[in-house]
């Protein structure tokens, strides 16, 4: 399970998901600005949207060794 999600958030389609979750999510929180929420939320978002960006994940690989 773990593996599979992992090698999800690797690939291209991940990626996009990342970038789409991370761009709603500060979308959302641009509109709330004014509550302690939406200003977190917009924070929170730029984690998951500059690395869909960047094409870093901040999850290790799955290791293939068991």
């Amino acid at each position: 399970m773990t593996d599979t999600f992992l090698r999800f958030m690797g690939s291209d389609r991940g990626r996009l998901a990342r970038v789409a979750a991370g761009s709603s999510l500060f979308t959302w929180g641009l509109t709330a600005l004014d509550t302690w929420p939406g200003r977190i939320a917009a924070l929170a978002a730029l984690a998951p949207l500059l690395s869909g960006l960047s094409n870093r994940c901040v999850l290790p690989p799955p290791s293939d060794a068991r």
